[in-house]
């Protein structure tokens, strides 16, 4: 039951969820359902492959009310040797 609900989920982002761009790159990393209900953030149905970062994004105006939120991967700190 649990997998199929998952996969059901999965099918339903992939049409109907926000798409998910690397806030770095502009790569579409995938598509998910985000929900933000009493201070958590919920990622519901992500079909990409990578796992996600969240990153607070600079604003131009200063205002504590909202905060701005991206995506990000984790980068290899290494490089490609």
């Amino acid at each position: 039951m649990r997998i199929l609900t998952s996969k059901l989920l999965r099918k339903l982002a992939k049409f109907f969820g926000n798409r998910i761009d690397d806030v770095h790159s502009g790569e579409c990393l995938g598509n998910a359902f985000i929900i933000v209900w009493g201070g958590c953030i919920w990622v519901i149905g992500y079909t990409g492959t990578k796992p996600l970062l969240p990153t607070w994004l600079s604003e131009n105006r200063v205002s504590y009310w909202r905060y701005r939120l991206g995506f990000t991967i984790h980068r290899d700190i290494h490089g490609d040797d």
